[in-house]
């Protein structure tokens, strides 16, 4: 889940373009190893362009690779099997988890709204930062509010599914 991916320039950049690879390990590079040599299935969620996955999505044109007005780091050209794409990663990967519950009829594999804004503003306290807005207690620019309204959303799915929820 929304983990950078190197770009054609062989860097880890930030959705401002900087080069931060010297905090990211090449953890991508087990992608590679897997999805196009051992053909197991992977999967990627992401929301820039600059994650791992995103690759194949890069070369297609799909996400413009470089482009300024659209993306300031390089696109990813690490691959993956399947591609989940959200407006915030995390608000995707809450989609997949949905889906399992979903699937599974487990709803309980999906959290509550409370529950997911009480691990992020743990993230937050131990020092982690919105890359959107900095200093903000936010996720990619979006607050509080609409963090648990989405997942409040996914909920009310599951139950118009028959699937009782927290």
């Amino acid at each position: 889940v929304e983990r950078l991916g190197r770009g054609s320039d062989g860097q880890y950049r930030n959705m401002r373009g900087e080069d931060v690879s010297a905090w990211n390990a090449p953890v991508d590079t087990l992608f590679d190893d897997l999805t196009i040599h051992a053909k197991v299935p992977s999967v990627a969620i992401f929301d820039g362009g600059n994650e791992v996955g995103c690759g194949a999505l890069v070369k297609s044109g799909v996400i413009p690779s470089a482009d300024p007005s659209n993306l300031l780091a390089h696109g990813s050209v690490v691959d993956s099997t399947v591609q989940v794409a959200g407006t915030t990663s995390n608000w995707g990967a809450f989609g997949v988890v949905a889906a399992l519950a979903l699937s599974t009829r487990k709803p309980d594999l999906l959290p509550d709204a409370n529950s997911t804004w009480a691990l992020t503003q743990k993230v937050l306290d131990a020092g982690g930062v919105d890359g959107v807005r900095p200093g903000d207690p936010s996720v990619d620019g979006h607050g509080k509010d609409i963090n648990m309204e989405r997942v409040e959303k996914l909920h009310e799915l599951l139950r118009l599914n028959g699937l009782s929820t927290k």
